[in-house]
């Protein structure tokens, strides 16, 4: 899958994901969230130079949604901050409760959010 985004929108994404990893108080990042972070921004943003990880930005919220005005980019994004929170293998409360903040200020709703 490839998601057209400008540079800033994917960064902006894949800083809320790195956020979404975080929230359980997973530091430093686990392998998988690394993994994922760098795959999504390889396979679905098209990615050329190396993804420096700790530089992404925190993207909180508000800050996501004034990057993303096109309600199907927000979409994919909220699927991505989904999988994130599950991509340790840990079900965790703050993960969750994040990736439905960032739903609710995208005003994204779909079925995988219950």
């Amino acid at each position: 899958m490839i998601v057209h985004a400008t540079s800033d929108q994917a960064l902006g994404i894949l800083g809320a994901m790195r956020r979404v990893a975080e929230a359980g108080g997973a530091e430093p990042l686990r392998p998988a969230d690394r993994a994922a972070l760098e795959a999504a921004y390889r396979y679905v943003f098209k990615g050329l130079a190396p993804l420096n990880v700790e530089n992404l930005p925190p993207s909180p919220p508000a800050e996501l949604r004034a990057l993303l005005p096109d309600p199907s980019l927000a979409d994919h994004a909220v699927r991505f901050l989904a999988v994130m929170a599950l991509v340790d293998g840990h079900l965790d409360e703050a993960k969750i409760s994040l990736v439905l903040r960032y739903a609710e200020a995208l005003a994204v709703r779909g079925d995988y959010l219950r």
